[in-house]
């Protein structure tokens, strides 16, 4: 069950709920979002109906929001894992989408930042690991997960083939609360 609302400087990561349907179909129909993160673009409202309904059922989700207008730009999410071994305990894996209008300004950044900052000091039973993925392709997820402070774990090779930009590699990278901890001291003695 996620903690709502997390709030940075600029954002308000909160649940999704029905009346985010038109903003959310807005970004998920773009067609270079969703095969960025992972997903096919939504190529219907009742399609994004499904997915928000998912959403707000599994309560794994959050929504990223403008804290100055309150406009949905994004989503972000804590899931299940399926790739690691289950001799290792409650590792979710983070996912994240924003809008292409709001690319390059940060939102990713600051949200991912605020969720490993939730996961790490603030859940009741934490993961021991969060991991985080990227399509070779992805540059701007790269980024994001670097000034984040994952460890790079390595690349899978031809792990995704989807219609939009065919096979394409994983890279994987991984952070644990001692890491976090040490990524946290180290920004704070840059300061």
């Amino acid at each position: 069950m996620l903690i709502v609302p997390l709030e940075t400087p600029r954002l308000v990561l909160r649940r999704f709920s029905q009346e985010d349907l038109k903003d959310f179909f807005s970004y998920a129909c773009h067609p270079q979002v969703g095969p960025c993160a992972g997903w096919k673009p939504h190529f219907s409202i009742s399609e994004s109906r499904q997915i928000l309904k998912s959403f707000i059922e599994r309560d794994e989700v959050w929504a990223i929001t403008l804290k100055s207008t309150g406009a949905l730009i994004g989503s972000i999410g804590l899931h299940k894992d399926d790739g690691r071994s289950v001799s290792v305990k409650r590792v979710r894996s983070m996912g994240y989408a924003l809008s292409a209008a709001h690319w390059g300004n940060g939102y990713a950044t600051e949200a991912a930042r605020r969720v490993l900052r939730y996961v790490f000091s603030e859940m009741e039973n934490p993961p021991e690991m969060i991991s985080i993925c990227h399509k070779d392709f992805n540059t701007r997820s790269r980024r994001v997960i670097n000034k984040c402070g994952f460890k790079f774990e390595g690349v899978i090779r031809k792990a995704y083939e989807d219609p939009w930009f065919g096979v394409t590699d994983r890279w994987s990278y991984s952070m644990t609360g001692r890491e976090w901890l040490q990524t946290v001291s180290a920004d704070q003695q840059s300061l």
